[in-house]
C-alpha cells in the first residue's frame, strides 16, 4: 500500500505524472495493492486531483483501466 500520493501542477506535468503513475503500477510495482490519493490543499501546496482539467482526465482515465478494483471484493 502506497498511503499517500499526490502530485501539484507547479514545476511539471502532473497530468503526465498521473498518466505514468497507473502505467507504472501493475507492470512495475505490481506489489502495490493500493494507493490513497492525497487530495487536499496543503499550502502552499494544492494536491487535489482536479487542479487542471488535464490532471482530472488523466486520474480518470487511468481509474478507468482494467486493473483498477473499484470496490471492497470478498475472497474466500
Amino acid at each position: 500500500m502506497n498511503g499517500e500520493v499526490g502530485a501539484v501542477e507547479e514545476d511539471g506535468n502532473k497530468a503526465e505524472w498521473i498518466t505514468k503513475m497507473f502505467n507504472d503500477l501493475p507492470t512495475k510495482y505490481s506489489n502495490i495493492k493500493m494507493v490513497v490519493w492525497f487530495d487536499h490543499i496543503h499550502p502552499p501546496y494544492d494536491l487535489r486531483i482536479n487542479t487542471s482539467l488535464a490532471s482530472l482526465a488523466s486520474f480518470q482515465n487511468g481509474m478507468n483501466q482494467s486493473f483498477v478494483i473499484k470496490q471492497i471484493q470478498e475472497t474466500k
